[in-house]
């Protein structure tokens, strides 16, 4: 059954949807989405079918856009967090994201105090004098004057569990090393190159499974290892014919 998509906040930097999956508005178990550079969730969109036992696992869906595609240094955090419940009352979010979706996940985690983070291909920092070699996305980053979020660096929560999906190489792999180890961070490198890696997932029916895991604590990297190689096998074989 489709959910309706109720509207909660627009203005010229930032809208704010919700789906209500529980049906009775409530708010113990929140997912936030956030949208990448396109403004969707590329190939990771718990709205889709395919994801609905995603967002099953929770009452309620926030998704969330950067209008600006500020990487979050145009965003006011404090209309954000009135839309979401209080931990206080034992409430726990979790937050899921693409690219620049994925970044903000990350640089929100420890203000809104989410649980979880599946974070796909994300940037550790788009700051030309954090990564000078990073080209992509220019045409945005220049309208930004006021840099908020430099970097991810001190983004991490030790009360938050992450779950960075990364390239074997390129500059997303390189983003991704910048992040460093950390106890709460789980870096999950997929045999695969270039920015789509949640798009080839889906290609390779692996996706779905890997967020409901890493969102509910069930990931096993053994596990993935081998269904990875598996499906990878499947996919060549029927390219062959």
């Amino acid at each position: 059954m489709r959910r309706a998509v109720e509207t909660l906040h627009e203005c010229d930097r930032l809208r704010i949807k919700s789906i209500d999956f529980s049906g009775k508005r409530r708010n113990d178990r929140v997912l936030v989405s956030w949208t990448g550079v396109g403004h969707a969730m590329g190939a990771v969109n718990v709205q889709r079918k395919e994801f609905a036992s995603v967002g099953a696992q929770y009452d309620r869906a926030l998704f969330v856009t950067d209008l600006k595609r500020s990487w979050g240094n145009n965003l006011p955090l404090d209309v954000i967090k009135a839309h979401l419940p209080s931990q206080k009352d034992g409430a726990e979010v979790s937050a899921i994201g693409n690219s620049m979706g994925g970044f903000l996940a990350i640089a929100f985690s420890k203000l809104l105090s989410f649980r979880r983070v599946f974070s796909v291909v994300p940037q550790f920092s788009v700051h030309p004098d954090v990564v000078p070699w990073e080209r992509r996305w220019k045409h945005y980053l220049s309208s930004i004057s006021d840099w908020q979020i430099c970097s991810l660096e001190n983004a991490f929560s030790p009360e938050c569990d992450y779950f960075v999906v990364t390239s074997q190489s390129g500059p997303d792999a390189r983003h991704a090393k910048l992040m460093g180890e950390k106890p709460t961070l789980t870096r999950i490198t997929i045999g695969l190159d270039g920015h789509d890696v949640g798009k080839r997932l889906k290609e390779l029916g692996l996706l779905k499974n890997l967020v409901s895991d890493c969102l509910s604590g069930a990931y096993d990297p053994n596990e993935f290892r081998l269904a990875f190689s598996a499906a990878v096998a499947r996919f060549e074989k029927a390219k062959r014919g």
